[in-house]
């Protein structure tokens, strides 16, 4: 089975803000698109030696890998957002979502802002729709935090605080698209979100 290749990636990315800078859009597009299909590929690598993380075990250089490639695919989205190109950007942000539900789905401060810009990308794309499946996701996810925390009387620890932020993002989606029934949740939310 292929491995994964955390230097790779890194030194492919460097190349690709290097290029963006020196202003040559044909061969930093060209090369993005190398870029993506590299990470894709290694988001595959990732997920079938994962293991079904946390499920099952993994070994330290597959979590490792995993966590270094994810933060390579959000620095790839970054560079592609900062110089418009929007649809790359969207695959560099799915890229990275996965590589870090394979690795890291046990770390909700961790999932959930990486599956908020997700959604947010999405949203950019005029992709409501799957943007809105992106939202139920996260609820499902993470609705369990809030109960928790609705329990106490306490603010919420800072991962935790970060988790019930991205709910609320995804929340406040499915509000302004005409799901009433959140609302409840919403109020709950900015209630557990403001305690200091």
């Amino acid at each position: 089975m292929p491995l994964l290749d955390f230097n790779t990636a890194k030194a492919m990315i460097s190349r690709l803000d290097a290029l963006y800078k020196v202003g040559d859009p044909i061969e930093a597009r060209d090369h993005g698109l190398d870029v993506l299909r590299f990470l894709d590929n290694q988001a595959k690598v990732l997920s079938a030696n994962a293991n079904d993380y946390p499920e099952n075990p993994t070994t330290a250089d597959i979590f490792m890998d995993g966590v270094g490639l994810a933060n390579q695919a959000e620095i790839a989205a970054a560079i592609f957002r900062i110089h418009d190109a929007a649809e790359f950007e969207l695959h560099a942000t799915r890229i990275c979502a996965n590589m870090t539900c394979s690795v890291q789905g046990h770390y909700h401060h961790v999932v959930g802002p990486r599956m908020v810009a997700f959604m947010d990308c999405l949203l950019r794309q005029d992709d409501v729709a799957t943007a809105l499946a992106v939202s139920e996701a996260i609820v499902a996810d993470f609705d369990w935090i809030l109960e928790d925390w609705e329990a106490e009387m306490q603010a919420p620890t800072d991962e935790d605080r970060i988790s019930l932020e991205s709910l609320q993002s995804a929340l406040e989606l499915q509000s302004i698209h005409g799901k009433p029934e959140v609302s409840r949740l919403l109020e709950s939310l900015e209630e557990v979100l403001s305690r200091n």
